[in-house]
């Protein structure tokens, strides 16, 4: 129990990737990118409608991150766009395994 001046400490860490959506141009088709904001590593992935389906960024790259053993722990939204574009933030307890 804490007191009125006194705030509670959340005691769960979690690993953030941002997820964006990048649309098709002359050279590369639709694709998804996965930046993980503590390691400062980012991969580009294919963007996949006929799989998913439209409107799908979050579960394809959770899909990605479980297919290299990184669990998905939370997802969070903002309805703020980061540099124009609409992003989603994936929450991990993994702080091991990187992205490849």
């Amino acid at each position: 129990m804490t007191s009125d001046n006194q705030i509670e400490r959340v005691e769960v860490r979690y690993r953030p990737f941002v997820v964006k959506y990048h649309g098709t141009t002359d050279a590369h088709g639709s694709r998804i990118s996965i930046r993980d904001l503590r390691h400062n590593k980012r991969k580009v992935i294919p963007y996949d409608s006929d799989h998913f389906g439209i409107g799908s960024v979050g579960e394809q790259a959770t899909a990605y991150l479980r297919s290299i053993g990184i669990s998905v722990d939370a997802l969070a939204l903002a309805d703020v766009p980061i540099n124009g574009t609409a992003v989603e933030l994936l929450l991990s307890t993994d702080f091991a395994t990187q992205l490849r």
